[in-house]
């Protein structure tokens, strides 16, 4: 079948939600026989914390006919849990009705820790710009205060500096 030779994970149900076919690529990830795929079996193979979500958001879709796009986590043939993006989108017969869905699901992990970590990085350069605004307002104060005292200092100056002009004009009038 060329579904076997599809570099995706394709699976197939019926109108009661069960699983009724699961390509190559689905039984070589998951590390499982058809058999155990077969019915609700797959749904073992979903992390405990996306079951829910998983089960809610097919739910809804084969309610309402509708094709679903959903991110969870599955179990690998190795152990390991890997983000799947799963696609699905409804069957009908020639009257009509529904006959289940068909869906691929995609191995997206790399994707997300990179999304993950742009995140982290991003967060990071934000915290870094912040502690820089925080510490540049903090010196522009510190140089606005001896900018102050400066001024201060000039106008003390200047002000002694009068008088002192004064005091000597007076002494130069009274010699003369």
């Amino acid at each position: 079948l060329m579904a076997d030779a599809a570099p995706v994970l394709i699976w197939v149900s019926d109108a009661d939600k069960r699983g009724i076919y699961f390509n190559e690529g689905w039984l070589s990830f998951t590390g499982r026989k058809h058999e155990q795929e077969l019915g609700d079996g797959w749904q073992a193979s979903i992390h405990p914390a996306d079951q829910t979500l998983a089960a809610s958001v097919c739910g809804q879709a084969f309610a309402r006919g509708e094709p679903f796009r959903m991110e969870f986590r599955m179990r690998r043939a190795d152990g390991e849990y890997r983000w799947m993006l799963d696609h699905g989108v409804p069957r009908f017969t020639e009257r009509g009705e529904l006959a289940g869905y068909i869906g691929s699901c995609i191995d997206v992990t790399e994707r997300r820790q990179s999304l993950e970590a742009l995140q982290e990085s991003q967060e990071r350069l934000r915290r870094l710009n912040n502690a820089l605004e925080e510490r540049v307002a903090e010196r522009t104060r510190e140089l606005q205060e001896r900018e102050f005292r400066l001024a201060a200092l000039a106008m003390e100056l200047t002000h002694a500096e009068q008088q002192e002009r004064s005091r000597l004009a007076r002494v130069l009038h009274d010699q003369v």
